[in-house]
């Protein structure tokens, strides 16, 4: 009984979720444009960086569907939790029988999976770009469908302070500068000072961009490539938790 019901609220909470984002004809076209115009960006990057297209193409791949996780789902999600708790929609459901995970899970599900879109339009616009495909796909896959839950996560928590839709722009950039910078996308390792690199690798998203780099790439150390699916395992668990107990199910005031 109490799975049905959960079945059903779910699919209830994702249909309503997933006619409000197909209407939202900016959303649809960006779902769309956005591989379009990224793919092409790589060209004049692959023309100019004379680095070993081994090497160039899983780290611009990685960088690709990190900025989808990013962009699509963590920043996306944000101001989709905020609105629904503003309007009371949340609220709602949660006089129901629902569980606050089939809330939270069931309006996640339409961002989820635009995203998932983006990124498969991604992976084959690089593979016809550089006429390469990834050697692991399957790593790959696990990586990116192991960072979705992560960035959800993360956007229920930062929904938690931030009082308006308009204003989740802002409240989005530290988190999005976090992950960004600190994941090894957009700086190397390397060029971190050595505590702050061996830092970088044991934080939540720097999993998610190497199993990816890798699953591309094919170049695979399993010891720690599997070491790296369990602390995602681990981060996913904690930051599920902790966005349970400090979302908010009522406007802030």
């Amino acid at each position: 009984m109490t799975t049905d019901i959960t079945r059903r609220s779910l699919a209830a909470l994702t249909r309503a979720e997933l006619t409000l984002l197909v209407r939202n004809k900016t959303h649809v076209f960006t779902v769309f444009l956005a591989p379009a115009l990224l793919t092409l960006g790589m060209i004049p990057v692959f023309d100019t960086y004379r680095m070993p297209m081994s090497t160039l193409v899983p780290t611009m791949a990685a960088t690709a569907l990190g900025f989808t996780l990013v962009m699509g789902v963590y920043s996306t999600l944000t101001a989709t939790y905020v609105v629904r708790r503003e309007g009371y929609v949340l609220k709602r459901f949660r006089t129901g029988q629902a569980s606050d995970t089939v809330l939270l899970g069931g309006t996640a599900v339409p961002v989820v999976l635009t995203s998932a879109l983006q990124a498969l339009l991604l992976v084959v616009g690089i593979a016809a770009v550089t006429g390469t495909l990834p050697g692991r796909p399957l790593l790959l896959l696990v990586g990116f469908l192991l960072g979705i839950p992560l960035t959800a996560a993360f956007a229920a928590i930062t929904s938690a302070w931030t009082r308006t839709a308009e204003s989740a722009g802002v409240s989005v950039f530290p988190g999005m500068m976090v992950l960004l910078l600190t994941s090894g996308m957009l700086i190397p390792f390397s060029a971190l000072p050595d505590v702050a690199g061996d830092v970088a690798q044991v934080l939540p998203f720097t999993p998610v961009v190497e199993l990816v780099k890798h699953g591309w790439s094919g170049e695979v150390v399993w010891a720690q490539d599997l070491a790296r699916i369990a602390a995602l395992l681990v981060w996913n668990a904690l930051l599920l938790v902790a966005a349970r107990r400090v979302f908010k199910w009522e406007p802030r005031t």
